[in-house]
């Protein structure tokens, strides 16, 4: 393995006029800090903990002094937004699998669970809070009996998705669907089930109630449920932990013993003689445990522990074996029990040592796409030099090597009586410059996330698993990209590894895959597939066009099947051969040839074909939506003449079939008797949808026609065309990544940065997009309509997306189906946040 460093994709400073900066007497006067946390989503979501000003934030409270659990996207770090202002020390956070919930834990005992309103970073609501008296919350994780998806290294190179990956099996324990655990530092251990309602419950680990300093929960290959904890000089136990939901709705919590190991037996025997001689005033000889953690969360069959002594810092690595021991007979509960049993143990397989710093942090991701008996995946531990260590889980290895960036806060004296506590500590830069305090691997773990003890955050580029220390490749990112489809993971970190490659190779290899599924699984990953071919398109220096037509037969395939599934037969037989929409389709489809748009409507009128539409509400966003369609439509049209010549919006829809689709939406307009589209025309009584449906069948049969060429060049000076919505800049990091710009960046904290600014997008004059810089309008992505002023909007944190979010309960109960079919993310998959006018 050729060594290679990290890369710093970008730093994120607090900047002197927020956050804990006062000037006072000629210094910075700055009180010790705590150490920061943070921990990534599902949905590359950074949650984290810090003091930072909440003045003019979205849920921004003015009197708790800043201190608290923040958000962020990591497209856009700067945008922070309050989740949770707590008085206390905050001791442990967790995000759930979906990335929508986030358990807080403080010093107090407090334990609040927080759900993302309407999937919103700006607005959580409380989902279950509750206090533990007396007592510290030490670990939380939300546990949940869906399966894990995982690669199926025995048919890795398979085409198809259901053969490549593979469920993980049935957790062994979880009875109910989704179940948070929270340990205490006084071995109590909490949990509650949140659905179908909230039912807590707790019990002892262990014996009898014990001090515990270190804990870590995850889920071992063969599903059981684990946990493991320990103290700086005790052993690192193991225990088996189930969960059940009774009938009566009551749940039911056990800890199992199953098994354990010491950590300190060898480092006595081994040192006994150097401790000796390094004993003296004020050195400690002592092997401390600092912290325990599950080398793969969701297939723990390895553990690190990390060590402290004279020596400094290591950390070292046990795996999970199986052994027959002979069982005495004392301990047999029957004459019938077998004399040896399969005992579960941990044998000592690697260790890794900086030599001389003191270990800060370490962690590893939750999962390996790699699969395998032993999952390949990288660990990261951080020493109080700053220095930032990648290892390979064989052997611990160590394959990159790099140091915080010391541009953030500059040096700050030190009192004598600080000086003298963290000289004792061994620890000289805790103070002078951040020293790190947690670390977190992003969704597919190709960036790593660290925090400093100020509250900085900085994130790094790995490099692939696959090839630790090589560049990323096509065939790696087309794996993890297809992961991504299939387990909902976000994808945002792997833009980070695909700016440095061949971005059309990834697409055209993605494409090659995707048309050898069922058509079952094509239709089930359409939206997500289309999702993330148009974010790779962004990323090229000229694939707005791409990404545009990308955007466009999503949300024209999303349409049709959302119409569609509205009609209904006006059949009076109990049995139906066909569907109304598969009826509808073999009618349109068999008129291919017919350009009377009247006649084919007639058609569908003989056959019984109606709709099932009862609120207005719903109507007026089906209008909507018909509208932006002839709109699509006409666009294409008028550009059609010049695709001879240069390929623009629109090309890549006519390739891909998107005029069959147009069509019969259309169809579907005058079926419905939906109104004229307010489009302005010269001719007064100019049956638009008429037009358009004319040209869009003669274009699908004959697309060199000279005169329809010619009905195409004159459209633009018949009709106003209005202005469309398809060609979505980037916005944040992704912006960056298009431009072209070097990394790393530095952002700070509540100040947006200069970002590059898109070009106007012209194509053709006379057509015309919203987010050209002479369009002061803003456009609902999702409702296809100019919104007015509104209280409050939503905007995409991945790309220029706004949509209106229901002011009144009224309009939230009036939102049809498509508005809540992208309530979760938007079209290019990124999350949503508030944005006031």
């Amino acid at each position: 393995i050729c060594p290679v460093e990290m890369d710093l994709v970008y730093t994120v400073y607090k900047h002197r006029s927020g956050g804990c900066w006062s000037q006072k007497g000629g210094r910075l006067l700055d009180p010790l800090p705590e150490a920061s946390l943070c921990t990534v989503s599902s949905q590359n979501v950074v949650a984290f903990t810090g003091d930072l000003p909440s003045e003019g934030r979205p849920g921004g409270e003015a009197d708790f002094g800043g201190k608290g659990v923040y958000c962020a996207d990591l497209n856009n770090p700067w945008e922070y937004n309050l989740v949770y202002a707590s008085s206390a020390r905050v001791t442990s956070v967790a995000w759930d699998g979906s990335g929508t919930k986030l358990c807080i834990g403080d010093q107090a005992g407090n334990i609040i669970i927080r759900r993302m309103v309407k999937m919103n970073l700006s607005e959580w609501t409380d989902v279950h809070t509750t206090v533990l008296p007396n007592e510290t919350i030490l670990k939380i994780e939300f546990l949940s009996s869906a399966r894990v998806i995982r690669l199926n290294s025995e048919r890795r190179d398979s085409k198809f998705y259901t053969e490549k990956f593979q469920c993980a099996p049935e957790k062994d324990g979880v009875n109910c669907s989704e179940v948070c655990v929270v340990l205490t530092k006084t071995s109590l251990l909490y949990a509650v089930s949140l659905m179908p309602t909230c039912v807590s419950a707790s019990v002892c680990v262990g014996i009898n109630r014990a001090l515990i300093s270190y804990a870590d929960i995850g889920v071992s290959t063969g599903g059981d449920i684990l946990l493991a904890v320990s103290c700086e000089e005790k052993p690192v136990v193991i225990y088996k932990l189930t969960f059940s939901l009774k009938q009566d709705n009551e749940l039911q919590v056990n800890a199992y013993n199953h098994s354990s190991f010491t950590v300190h037996s060898l480092e006595k025997s081994c040192n006994s003689v150097d401790q000796k001689e390094a004993k003296g005033p004020g050195n400690s000889t002592e092997t401390r445990v600092m912290g325990i953690k599950f080398v793969l969360t969701d297939s723990c069959d390895a553990i690190l522990v990390g060590m402290d002594n004279h020596e400094g810092g290591k950390v070292k690595m046990w795996e999970l074996c199986t052994s027959m021991q002979t069982c005495h007979k004392i301990f047999a509960p029957s004459i019938h029990s077998p004399k040896r049993k399969k005992i579960h143990m941990w044998r000592p397989s690697a260790e890794f040592s900086a030599g001389g710093a003191r270990l800060n942090a370490f962690t590893s991701p939750r999962i390996s796409v790699v699969g395998g008996n032993k999952p390949a995946c990288y660990i990261v531990v951080a020493f109080s030099d700053g220095s930032i260590q990648c290892l390979i889980r064989d052997s611990l290895q160590q394959i990159a090597s790099v140091e915080l960036p010391r541009s953030g806060i500059p040096p700050q004296p030190l009192s004598a009586e600080d000086g003298a506590e963290q000289a004792t500590a061994g620890n000289s830069d805790f103070h002078a410059f951040g020293a790190i305090t947690s670390m977190a691997f992003t969704s597919t773990a190709t960036g790593l996330v660290v925090m400093d003890n100020h509250g900085q955050l900085y994130l790094y580029r790995m490099s692939p698993i696959a090839d630790p220390g090589g560049p990323h490749v096509a065939a790696y990112l087309v794996t993890m990209y297809e992961y991504c489809l299939m387990s909902g993971q976000d994808w945002w970190d792997l833009s980070l590894a695909s700016a440095q490659t061949n971005i059309q190779s990834v697409i055209d290899k993605l494409e090659e895959t995707f048309g050898c599924q069922p058509l079952g699984v094509k239709n089930f990953c359409f939206n997500r597939f289309m999702s993330i071919k148009s974010s790779l398109y962004r990323l090229m220096p000229h694939g707005e066009y791409r990404a545009g037509d990308s955007l466009s037969m999503q949300l024209l395939t999303s349409i049709h099947s959302h119409m569609t599934s509205l009609l209904s037969t006006e059949s009076t037989s109990s049995v139906m051969d066909k569907s109304p929409a598969d009826k509808f389709e073999s009618i349109v489809r068999g008129l291919n040839t017919n350009p009377n748009l009247d006649n084919v409507v007639s058609n569908l009128v003989t056959a019984g074909l109606s709709r099932e539409l009862h609120a207005s509400d719903e109507i007026q966003a089906l209008i909507s939506l018909g509208n932006w369609v002839v709109v699509l439509a006409l666009h294409i049209l008028s550009a059609k003449p010049e695709f001879k010549t240069r390929r623009g919006p629109g090309f890549w829809i006519i390739q891909d079939g998107g005029l069959e689709v147009i069509r019969e939406i259309v169809v579907l307009l005058r079926l419905w008797a939906f109104p004229r589209p307010a489009i302005t025309s010269r001719e007064k009584d100019m049956d638009l949808n008429g037009k358009v449906y004319s040209m869009v069948t003669r274009l699908r049969e004959k697309p060199e026609d000279d005169n329809l060429l010619d009905e195409c060049l004159i459209l633009p000076s018949l009709v106003i065309i209005p202005s469309l919505d398809t060609l979505v800049s980037p916005v944040g990091v992704l912006s960056k990544l298009h431009s072209g710009l070097s990394i790393p960046f530095a952002f700070h904290y509540g100040i947006e940065p200069n970002l590059p600014v898109a070009g106007q997008h012209v194509f053709l004059e006379g057509l015309n997009y919203t987010q050209d810089f002479n369009s002061n309008q803003i456009y609902d992505c999702i409702g296809k309509r100019v919104l007015g002023k509104c209280l409050a909007i939503r905007s995409c944190n991945r790309c220029k997306s706004f949509t209106k979010v229901p002011s009144t309960s009224k309009e939230e109960s009036a939102c049809g189906t498509w508005e809540k079919r992208w309530t979760k993310s938007c079209h290019c998959g990124g999350t949503w946040n508030m944005v006031t006018q």
